[in-house]
């Protein structure tokens, strides 16, 4: 991996998990300018997409924005309307947003998936630790949110770029295997899934485009080429 590889690919996971947050008008005024998408076409071309694709994926961002809506505020308005009826609304969400409820085994005590005490939030909360990372207080949310794991995994590649630039092979071995283990032991499991469920349920043609850029993975061998 080059340094240019792991500062896309961590800038590319950076705005998916700004993407899954809950929408700003920040979010909805970047969707609706183009700033998004460009960003967005600028890491595909940094990981070796030819330009034409990532015109296309631009192209077809903003057409499913403007299709959505033409302002900002409408914009914001139908995201954070959207985001509540797919992912917030007790008992009637359409999909999970945190990977133990999303992985939820039919045959498992229910006590052991509940909020922060699961032991899946549990293992990511102790990754984020060994690595320095506090989860935000201020955010109040419990460290298997879908927009929790992409940050974290966008700042393993950001220092996997700075280990590679000081020319550290033994910190760029750990980094490694902290990218690894952590897509091993949770991303792998319900990423692809998430966002194919996105895709299947979503009434937003904003929130359908972000699921498939997403979806294409390019820290995968043949993905999103």
């Amino acid at each position: 991996m080059t340094v240019e590889q792991a500062i896309n690919l961590s800038d590319f996971y950076q705005l998916m998990a700004i993407a899954m947050r809950c929408p700003t008008k920040e979010l909805a005024e970047g969707l609706l300018d183009g700033s998004f998408a460009d960003d967005m076409a600028a890491c595909m071309e940094g990981l070796g997409v030819s330009a034409d694709v990532a015109d296309e994926a631009y192209d077809t961002l903003c057409a499913a924005v403007l299709a959505d809506a033409s302002q900002a505020e409408e914009l914001f308005h139908l995201l954070r309307v959207e985001y509540t009826r797919l992912f917030l609304i007790p008992k009637k969400e359409k999909i999970y947003i945190y990977e133990s409820r999303f992985c939820y085994p039919k045959d498992a005590d229910p006590r052991q998936y509940s909020m922060f005490v699961s032991p899946c939030a549990l293992h990511a909360e102790q990754c984020y630790k060994e690595a320095g990372v506090r989860v935000r207080k201020d955010l109040q949310e419990v460290p298997d949110h879908m927009a929790t794991e992409l940050e974290y995994i966008s700042y393993l590649y950001r220092k996997m770029a700075e280990t590679i630039t000081m020319e550290n092979k033994t910190e760029q071995v750990l980094w490694k295997v902290r990218i690894e283990t952590f897509w091993q032991k949770h991303l792998n499991k319900w990423y692809d899934a998430f966002l194919a469920e996105i895709q299947e349920k979503t009434e937003s043609e904003t929130y359908k485009a972000l699921a498939t850029l997403g979806g294409m993975r390019f820290d995968v061998p043949g993905s999103g080429r």
